[in-house]
């Protein structure tokens, strides 16, 4: 090993940068390193942080690991609000379930629920990978696709069934009612319900929440849960028509609609979002939160309006409307996380400056080449560096997220602890790469 790669330390940013002939000198690599003198440009001050992380006993150049890396846990550490949640939203989805079977026998009921996770799995995958750059925990995510399915799934059917009920009286006409509770009641009750589960996971996430993007995905995961539901009830009800409308209804539902739920459920979780992290008065939380349930009821109401056409015209009008409504919604999402990257590199520039972060630190966040790279480093050296290399870039990127929050919203206490906290996993993880990098080379 070089000179200047002994004194950057081993691990896969000092490999980039030997990669790209970019180490710095050792003039440069002391003068990154001091932090007594903040630069007057930062948008928070980081120095106390420096008397704190000589404290804890960190050295990022030492030889070996000196504190455990935090992790955090699923449901661990979670208060007895967060568990009661949890357990009733189970609880919710396992009688929406049996719900939705009717009849059917259990054999029956468990195959279609296994083939209804497909597009689940799906789109739960692509939510995910919006959501990559501040995400929030799987906990709350999980949280959410039971919500709802039961908290959502559950309080539409009730209402649906009175409404429609009602509707029936007062017309007599069984098509027509079903019309009027297709595109007039469903859109409604459904989102309105939709939206209760969102908030509700959102005032418990709300301390992880720093771009609305995160809660478009959260809104289109509580879309999913409650279309997972959906799907098995009308699965349930296809099969007993035969095999022909249970092949239609699958293809339908699973392969041409598995987003429409969770698209309109986006425009709600993103209006609460944006509402959480800007925290205005009164009147911005109520005209964010009817701008985005308006726009969630309308897309419901669109499909379903289209759906009560007919098959042909159905078909036809798929092709020209939804598929590019769902396109556009789509596209844009990955559109904006694709951008979330320059939101990283702007927040990390007063970590670069103060040397709690290094250039090449910001690059492996930001750049999927110097990702990548990253990567090959960890899947070389073996376990667990893939998983410290993974972990290292998630909690890059969220020092980057949460600084730019606190420059357009505002200091907040709870994200100043919780970097605190971050940073000192960024430095126990440079001393577990040096340490795994000591280790291979005594190993070969």
């Amino acid at each position: 090993m070089s000179h200047k790669c002994a004194i950057f330390g081993p691990g896969p940013f000092a490999e980039y940068f030997t990669w790209r002939g970019e180490l710095p000198s050792q003039t440069l690599w002391n003068l990154m390193m001091k932090t007594e003198n903040p630069n007057p440009g930062e948008k928070y001050r980081l120095g106390q942080q420096a008397h704190m992380r000589r404290a804890e006993g960190i050295n990022t150049l030492g030889p070996a690991p000196t504190e455990e890396v935090h992790t955090q846990r699923i449901w661990l550490g979670w208060g007895i609000v967060q568990w009661v949640i949890a357990i009733l939203a189970i609880a919710a989805f396992a009688a929406m379930v049996v719900f939705a079977s009717g009849p059917s026998s259990i054999a029956t009921t468990g195959t279609l629920a296994l083939v209804a996770l497909v597009p689940l799995v799906g789109v739960t995958l692509v939510l995910t990978w919006i959501d990559r750059w501040a995400p929030l925990s799987w906990g709350h995510k999980v949280m959410g696709l039971f919500l709802g399915a039961g908290l959502g799934g559950g309080g539409a059917i009730v209402v649906n069934s009175l409404l429609g009920t009602d509707f029936l009286l007062y017309t007599g006409d069984q098509n027509l009612t079903q019309f009027y509770s297709a595109v007039f009641v469903a859109p409604f009750s459904e989102e309105i319900f939709k939206g209760l589960a969102v908030v509700l996971v959102m005032v418990l996430a709300q301390n992880s929440l720093v771009s609305p993007l995160s809660g478009a995905a959260l809104g289109g995961l509580v879309g999913a849960g409650f279309a997972y539901v959906e799907n098995i009830l009308y699965f349930v009800q296809a099969h007993a028509q035969g095999s022909a409308v249970l092949g239609l209804t699958l293809f339908a539902r699973g392969v041409m609609s598995p987003f429409i739920h969770p698209m309109a459920t986006s425009f709600t979780g993103l209006m609460i979002a944006w509402a959480f992290i800007c925290r205005p008065k009164l009147w911005g939380w109520v005209w964010r939160i009817f701008v985005g349930l308006c726009a969630a009821i309308l897309v419901h109401m669109l499909w379903n309006y289209l759906a009560s056409v007919g098959t042909a015209n159905w078909l036809l009008l798929y092709l020209i409307i939804e598929m590019p409504l769902l396109a556009l919604w789509l596209g844009g999402l990955l559109i904006w996380a694709g951008k979330q990257s320059k939101r990283v590199a702007r927040g990390l520039e007063s970590y670069v400056v103060t040397g709690w972060v290094l250039a090449s630190e910001v690059r492996m966040a930001t750049n999927r080449y110097a990702g990548r790279y990253a990567r090959k480093w960890g899947r070389r050296i073996g376990p667990p560096a893939p998983k410290m290399v993974r972990k290292f870039i998630r909690t890059i990127r969220r020092l980057g997220m949460d600084q730019e929050a606190m420059a357009a919203h505002g200091v907040r206490p709870y994200l100043v602890e919780q970097d605190n906290r971050l940073l000192a996993d960024v430095g126990a993880i440079r001393e577990e790469f040096v340490h795994l990098e000591a280790l291979r080379g005594a190993a070969q």
